[in-house]
C-alpha cells in the first residue's frame, strides 16, 4: 500500500499519494484535482469566470476617468473595491461576490479614449445614446467546483478534454475535464513556501492534456518547486464562439485562467508561494503564455512567464472573428443545421450534438482552401465586442498601447523547430523534386497572396534563391527545405518578440529582465529516431538539430516516451542545465543563479542569447540574416 497524505482545501479533503521521484527522493502527487464545475451540457461553449476586466484603447496619453457616481452596498470587500478614482475598479477577487450590489458610471469618452485597467463584476454594453458604460449588479457567481463530502481522491489523472489523438488516430477524453494536477516536494507546507509553475501544454489548441504521458513532474519537482500542470478545453469545445449568442470566446484560454486563479486560492495548501507564479507553455502552450500575458483578465494571477516555441504572433494562435463565425456556421451546416445564419439557434444546436460526434466533424469547418493548407478549424480570437473580452485586441496593438502584464520572461527557440514536420510523418523527402515545378509551395501556408500572381511567384522566387541558390531542389536538398520551414516558424514563434527590440518594447517602463534562449540539441538519438518516417530522416534529425518539442523531454519525465535520462550522459547534463535555468528563473527571475556562466538579459544595444548545447553559451544577434530576411519578405506580403 502506497503512502498517502491529505490536504485540506476549502471545497473538502484531498487524499494525494507520495511517490518516489526518478532521483529516489520522493515528492507528493494529487492527479485530477477539479479546478471548475464541469462544462457539460448548458454550460458547453461557456466560460468560468469570477470578474471581468478591460484594457481600454487610448489614444492619447493616459488619463483619469471622471466618477459621476458609484454606490457600493453589502459587506465591504476591501480597499480597491472603492478604487474608483484610479484605474481600477474591482473587487477582491478572493471574497465571494454574491452579497455585493456595485453600480459605477463613467463620464463619457471623448477624442482620446480612457487608457487603463477597469475591473468588475459585471459590465453592460456602451448606451449608444450617453455614451455610458455602466456597471450594475453583479456577474454571477463563478462556476467553482461544488463543496464535497469526505475525503475526494487525487491518486490519478483526470480525464484529457475530448479531442482527437493524432498518433493514435481516435477520439478520446470527455467533456467534464477540467482539472489540475499538483506535484509538491515537501508536505507539510514549511514556514517558507515554495515557487510555483504552472505548465500550460501545447498541442495546435486541438489536443494534448496535462498529464504524465508528456508531463511527468520528476525533473522539476526535484529542483525544489510545486508544479502545476492543467487541462484546458479544445478545439470547437475550447474555441467556438458567436457574438450573437450566449456562447464566450477563447474558453480555452478562459479555463487556463481560472486555474491560475485556484491556484492563487488553493497552492499555500501544498506548500506553494502565491505571490511567486511562473507560468510556461510550449507550442500552443506558449502562445497560451503570451496571451495570458496580454490579457486584462489576468491581472495579478503569476509573475513571471516562459512562453517557448510559441507567441500570440503565431499565425496559428489567433485567428480573426470573422473567419471562426464562418467557420462554426459550415460545421453547424455540415451537421445539418439548417438555417442561414449562426447566433443563438446554431449555439443551440452544436449542444445538442454529442461531443465526440461534434469533435470528430471539425475538419467540416474548414473550405477547401483551409483543408488544403491543413489550418487548425477553431483558435483563440480578438473579442473586442465584449467588456468581458479575453483578448480585446490585436496582440499587436496590445503591445504597442502598453496594455500587458510587466512581468519577467524567458522565451525561447529550438534550433530546428520546423523539422517536426517531418519527424511525425508529414512529409516525404522523396517529393521534394516536385517544388521546382510548383515553387509557390515554398511559401508561408498563411500567405494571402493570390497563387500565380506576380507578386507570389516574386516572393516564392526569393526564398528559392536565399536558401538554395542555383540547386535545383530534391531529396539531396532536405537540409535547406528543413531550414525554410524553420527560418518560417523561428520568426513566427519567438522572434516576434525581439525583432527591432520589441521584446523591450513589450516589457514597458521599467524595464524587466528577458532571457531569449536557443536550444540546439535534440533530446537523444534513440527517441528521435522513434518519431521519424524514412531511414533519411532517422540519420538527419540528431545532425539537424532538436525539433519543435525536443526541449519538453529535458525538463518533463514521460509516461509515453521511454526518455529516462541515464546518469554521466551529455543528455543528463543539458537536462540538469534547462531544469537549474527555468527553475531558478521561477524562484528568482535570474535564470543563471549558480552556473558557471553569467545570461544577461536582452536589450536593443545588446541582443543577447544563450545558447543552450552540451555546453551553455552567450551569443548575440540570434540568427540574424535569416530573421532580416524573412522580416522584409512579411514586409513584402503585406504591403
Amino acid at each position: 500500500m502506497e503512502d498517502t497524505v491529505t490536504v485540506k482545501l476549502s471545497q473538502g479533503v484531498l487524499r494525494g499519494r507520495k511517490v518516489a521521484s526518478l532521483s529516489g527522493t520522493g515528492y507528493y502527487s494529487f492527479q485530477g484535482v477539479p479546478y471548475a464545475k464541469p462544462p457539460v451540457g448548458p454550460l458547453r461553449f461557456k466560460h468560468n469566470a469570477t470578474t471581468e476586466s478591460r484594457w481600454y484603447k487610448k489614444n492619447t496619453p493616459r488619463r483619469q476617468p471622471t466618477i459621476e457616481s458609484y454606490q457600493l452596498s453589502g459587506q465591504s470587500v476591501g480597499e480597491d473595491s472603492a478604487n474608483f478614482c484610479g484605474y481600477r475598479a474591482s473587487c477582491d477577487q478572493h471574497n465571494e461576490p454574491s452579497v455585493f450590489t456595485v453600480s459605477i458610471q463613467f463620464s463619457r469618452f471623448g477624442e482620446g479614449a480612457l487608457g487603463g485597467f477597469v475591473s468588475f463584476f459585471h459590465a453592460a454594453p456602451v448606451n449608444k445614446q450617453t455614451g455610458f458604460i455602466s456597471v450594475s449588479d453583479l456577474f454571477k457567481a463563478p462556476e467553482r467546483v461544488d463543496p464535497w463530502e469526505g475525503v475526494r481522491d487525487a491518486l490519478t489523472t483526470g480525464s484529457v478534454c475530448t479531442q482527437y489523438n493524432i498518433f493514435q488516430q481516435r477520439i478520446e477524453g470527455d467533456e467534464d475535464c477540467l482539472f489540475l494536477n499538483v506535484y509538491s516536494p515537501q508536505l507539510p507546507p514549511t514556514k517558507t513556501p515554495r515557487a510555483v509553475m504552472v505548465w500550460i501544454h501545447g498541442g495546435g489548441y486541438i489536443w494534448g492534456s496535462g498529464n504524465t504521458d508528456l508531463y511527468g513532474p520528476d525533473y522539476l519537482v526535484d529542483a525544489g518547486v510545486v508544479l502545476v500542470t492543467i487541462n484546458y478545453r479544445l478545439g470547437v469545445l475550447g474555441f467556438y464562439h458567436s457574438d450573437e449568442s450566449d456562447v464566450s470566446a477563447n474558453n480555452g484560454l478562459r479555463d487556463q485562467t481560472m486555474a491560475l486563479r485556484w491556484v492563487q486560492d488553493n497552492i499555500e495548501q501544498f506548500g506553494g508561494d502565491p505571490d511567486n507564479v511562473t507560468i510556461f507553455g510550449e507550442s500552443a502552450g506558449g502562445g497560451s503564455v503570451h496571451h495570458l500575458l496580454l490579457s486584462p483578465l489576468t491581472k495579478g494571477l503569476f509573475h513571471k512567464a516562459i512562453p517557448m516555441s510559441g507567441s500570440a504572433f503565431c499565425p496559428w494562435a489567433v485567428i480573426e472573428g470573422t473567419v471562426l463565425k464562418e467557420r462554426t456556421l459550415r460545421l453547424g451546416q455540415g451537421l445539418g443545421f439548417k438555417d442561414v445564419n449562426g447566433g443563438q439557434t446554431l449555439a443551440d444546436f452544436l449542444r445538442t450534438i454529442p461531443v465526440n460526434e461534434l469533435v470528430a466533424s471539425q475538419s467540416k469547418a474548414l473550405d477547401e482552401k483551409d483543408l488544403n493548407s491543413k489550418q487548425i478549424p477553431f483558435l483563440p480570437t480578438i473579442d473586442d465586442s465584449s467588456l468581458n473580452a479575453f483578448l480585446p485586441d490585436t496582440p499587436a496593438k496590445l503591445i504597442k498601447s502598453e496594455h500587458f502584464h510587466n512581468v519577467p520572461i524567458m522565451t525561447g527557440t529550438t534550433s530546428a523547430e520546423g523539422l517536426v514536420i517531418y519527424l511525425v510523418g508529414q512529409f516525404d523527402a522523396r517529393n521534394l523534386s516536385k517544388i521546382n515545378e510548383d515553387i509557390e509551395i515554398l511559401l508561408p501556408t498563411h500567405s494571402t497572396l493570390k497563387r500565380g500572381s506576380k507578386k507570389s511567384l516574386e516572393v516564392a522566387a526569393k526564398i528559392k534563391a536565399f536558401y538554395f541558390k542555383e540547386r535545383n531542389i530534391s531529396e539531396a536538398t532536405l537540409k535547406e527545405y528543413i531550414d525554410v520551414r524553420i527560418g518560417m516558424v523561428e520568426l513566427e514563434e519567438v522572434n516576434p518578440h525581439l525583432r527591432g527590440g520589441r521584446l523591450e518594447n513589450h516589457l514597458g517602463p521599467p524595464p524587466l529582465p528577458v532571457h531569449p534562449t536557443k536550444i540546439r540539441t535534440s533530446i537523444s538519438p534513440s527517441s528521435a529516431v522513434e518519431l521519424n518516417t524514412t531511414s533519411v530522416l532517422a540519420n538527419y534529425a540528431t545532425e539537424a538539430g532538436a525539433a519543435h518539442g525536443d526541449e519538453l523531454f529535458y525538463l518533463f519525465r514521460s509516461d509515453n516516451v521511454k526518455n529516462d535520462i541515464k546518469p554521466g550522459t551529455p543528455e543528463e547534463k543539458v537536462s540538469s542545465n534547462m531544469v537549474k535555468l527555468w527553475t531558478n528563473f521561477a524562484k528568482t527571475g535570474n535564470p543563471s543563479v549558480g552556473l558557471e556562466t553569467a545570461w544577461p538579459p536582452f536589450t536593443s544595444n545588446d541582443p543577447c542569447f544563450l545558447n543552450i548545447d552540451t555546453e551553455i553559451t552567450v551569443g548575440s544577434k540570434l540568427n540574424k540574416e535569416r530573421i532580416e530576411f524573412w522580416e522584409k519578405l512579411y514586409s513584402e506580403m503585406e504591403n
